[in-house]
């Protein structure tokens, strides 16, 4: 049997020696907490943050405010609220081992009819400060120092939750409407999820019962339900949702009801 051999030439093994070699330079650093609530106004529309570098290397950082958008579908877009907050500071350096607080204020309207959902951004910028003195002053990255390497920065960002609720807010209220009934190939419920209250709510040990035709209810446990069980539904938004089913209870089904 002939045996297929694989053999580099003393010149691609030079080259292979030769090449530049990667430096991942990891930096972390941690926010504290991850999700706060402001009040709309008075002492509770300020809340502080707290960001560390446990690292052995400084980190470059900038902070922004964020709204929080999920359509339907559960994407989430962030677009700038910098008009409904002031954060200190913005931008700044932390020293190996620092901790620093971050002050952030809501100074947007104070007549919500609901609660409003944010993101605190907190963010590594790709700036390299581990090297001459004179390249940190001068503002410029350097590079790894040593002739033939190059370097990647991994950059850590966080999103923090963020929710201003104003003192009238009425609790959460989802609710589930069946859309539409599928009987192709994969059977099953169109589903929507809505929360019409005024705060968020977290689908943690999500079920629902739907009522079939004679009146007999069908459990759907929390383990059926990946996907939309444990989400976020965000006061006013909702999400829908696609429940797989045994073809012979889709067309049976006459409501769906939901416990969280």
């Amino acid at each position: 049997m002939n045996r297929r051999r694989f053999v580099y030439p003393a010149a691609r093994a030079l080259q292979l020696a030769g090449l530049v070699s990667v430096i991942c330079l990891l930096s972390a650093f941690t926010l504290q907490p991850i999700s706060q609530e402001f009040s709309t106004s008075g002492a509770e529309s300020s809340r502080v943050f707290q960001v560390h570098n446990p690292g052995s290397q400084p980190v470059a950082m900038r902070l922004e405010m964020l709204q929080r958008l999920v359509d339907e579908d559960g994407t989430e877009t962030n677009p700038s609220a910098r008009q409904s907050f002031t954060v200190f500071p913005t931008q700044f350096v932390l020293e190996p081992g620092q901790r620093r607080n971050i002050r952030v204020r809501y100074t947007g309207p104070e007549n919500l009819e609901r609660e409003q959902s944010f993101r605190l951004l907190a963010e590594q910028l790709p700036v390299d400060l581990t090297g001459s003195d004179q390249d940190t002053q001068s503002g410029t990255a350097s590079s790894s120092g040593r002739p033939g390497q190059g370097s990647i920065q991994i950059m850590f960002r966080y999103l923090a939750s963020v929710f201003v609720v104003p003192s009238n807010a009425a609790g959460p209220n989802p609710v589930v409407t069946l859309l539409e009934r599928v009987s192709a190939d994969e059977a099953g419920l169109v589903l929507r999820f809505e929360n019409s209250g005024g705060r968020h709510v977290i689908l943690r040990n999500l079920e629902l019962e739907l009522r079939l035709d004679d009146d007999s209810q069908h459990r759907v446990a929390a383990d059926a339900l990946e996907g939309i069980k444990g989400e976020n539904l965000l006061a006013g938004s909702s999400r829908t949702h696609f429940l797989p089913l045994a073809a012979e209870l889709v067309e049976r089904v006459r409501g769906v009801g939901l416990s969280y």
